[in-house]
């Protein structure tokens, strides 16, 4: 019966940290579409707020971090865009829409942080418990940070792009020795 609470509690915890990690990635998605909408209003003397380093990575996981600072530093931009109202409507509905994922992302991260802390309570580590449940958390949170940018990112777009023309010409290879037989 151990063995079979342990197994759901495993379970569960690769279901919460999967809810951290998707939604994240959505909501992201979401966002990029907003400010594709976004872009058309920034003048070009202001390119928007730019975030480097940790902060930037950390600024995702806490949604009311990111409004705050979208705010702060797009206002004229955000008033200039609400005058076109067919773009304003599309770039509310993806804002929207991207808050709320990233909502649900942090509620599964929440989620996440407790079966990491029940699946610390199983294993038999004594006194490490602790250390080895911040350790999961760190690094499971950074993974999956790490993941959702690159699954955004232009590098990936790139490499899917030569996976698919590599297939391809496979293909069309394997079609002429095949019509040669």
């Amino acid at each position: 019966m151990v063995s079979l609470k342990i197994f759901v509690t495993f379970c569960a915890f690769v279901a919460d940290w999967l809810l951290f990690i998707f939604p994240l990635l959505q909501g992201k998605m979401e966002l990029m579409d907003s400010n594709s909408v976004f872009k058309k209003y920034q003048s070009s003397h202001h390119q928007g707020f730019s975030l480097k380093g940790l902060f930037k990575n950390i600024i995702w996981v806490i949604p009311p971090l990111r409004i705050y600072y979208l705010k702060k530093y797009a206002g004229k931009e955000l008033f200039d865009l609400s005058l076109n109202k067919e773009d304003f409507a599309k770039f509310y509905g993806f804002y929207n829409k991207s808050i709320a994922w990233y909502y649900v992302s942090y509620a599964g991260f929440l989620d996440a942080l407790y079966t990491t802390y029940e699946m610390t309570e199983y294993l038999p580590i004594g006194e490490w418990s602790l250390i080895i449940f911040i350790v999961i958390v760190v690094i499971l949170t950074y993974g999956g940070i790490s993941y959702t940018n690159y699954m955004v990112s232009s590098n990936r777009k790139i490499n899917l792009v030569k996976k698919i023309a590599k297939n391809h010409k496979n293909k069309i290879h394997q079609e002429q020795t095949y019509e040669k037989k």
